[in-house]
């Protein structure tokens, strides 16, 4: 499944398609460890994964807020004021 239904944007020389395989080892909530599998620039990474993030998208009806990652410094200078640091 891409996402939006379109190849990623990505810098120069770097693959559009990129898939990430992720699966739950146990099924204890105590214990649970997220494993991932992923390749990037023709290398392979298998471990244990901290985070999990996954792409979807929502209809507008559905859909609440939207989140960007800014720079500090650009937070800094917007002249509206409409978010929250957390």
């Amino acid at each position: 499944m891409k996402p939006l239904n379109k190849p990623l944007d990505t810098g120069a020389g770097e693959k559009p398609d990129e898939y990430l395989a992720l699966c739950l080892t146990t099924s204890q909530k105590e214990t649970a460890t997220n494993t991932a599998a992923l390749g990037s620039f023709g290398k392979e990474y298998r471990d244990k994964a901290g985070c999990l993030q996954l792409l979807t998208e929502l209809a507008d009806s559905v859909r609440g807020f939207d989140n960007r990652l800014l720079p500090f410094a650009e937070c800094r200078r917007s002249e509206k004021k409409e978010w929250s640091p957390v």
